[in-house]
């Protein structure tokens, strides 16, 4: 982002500005933006296609509703599609099956959260993957930019642990802390 579009009080941002990319079918707005808050997480503004919108901006509401469309849709396909389903889910299934034995008291565990991970995995290369499925309907790419998007999100994804990532995320330590996550998933 060219450094006059970062707002002089930014601390955070949430940056999806990569998603400005991709083409959407007529009538519909291009995703993408970055959206920058403050030290007390307030939003200070939201960069999109090259123009710092604040709220002070006849715009805002618009470019902040296509701001958390972009993010609904980057959660969507990539964080829960892409990464908990096809990725984690699904090796956590093929893992425990393929080098666990029947009796294995891991495997046993693990059945409990893993039953029909195939077969919800498989429907979903059926019914999202595809341009023609669901995702492509309810999402506005343009049928060409559909397969580089999917792509792209797939060749985005970082193999880290749970603490790979929340230091990656450039957050304060007594912020990350004071999450249940954080707090139940390093306990």
């Amino acid at each position: 982002c060219i450094g006059n579009l970062i707002p002089s009080n930014a601390a955070y941002k949430i940056d999806l500005s990569y998603w400005e990319k991709y083409d959407v079918r007529p009538n519909y707005e291009k995703y993408g933006g970055i959206t920058y808050f403050d030290k007390d997480f307030n939003c200070v503004g939201i960069s999109y296609m090259g123009k710092l919108i604040t709220k002070f901006d006849k715009s805002y509401n618009h470019v902040s509703f296509i701001f958390r469309s972009t993010l609904v849709t980057a959660i969507t396909l990539r964080e829960h599609l892409a990464i908990i389903h096809w990725i984690i889910a699904n090796s956590m299934s093929v893992c425990s099956l393929k080098y666990l034995s029947h009796t294995h008291i891991l495997r046993r565990f693990l059945k409990i959260f893993t039953f029909g991970t195939t077969a919800i995995n498989y429907a979903s290369t059926l019914a999202l993957a595809p341009f023609e499925g669901i995702a492509g309907r309810a999402f506005g790419f343009k049928k060409e930019n559909w397969g580089l998007m999917m792509k792209d999100q797939l060749d985005s994804i970082k193999y880290q642990s749970l603490h790979e990532k929340f230091n990656a995320t450039g957050l304060p330590e007594e912020f990350k802390t004071s999450l249940a996550f954080y707090k139940d998933g390093f306990d």
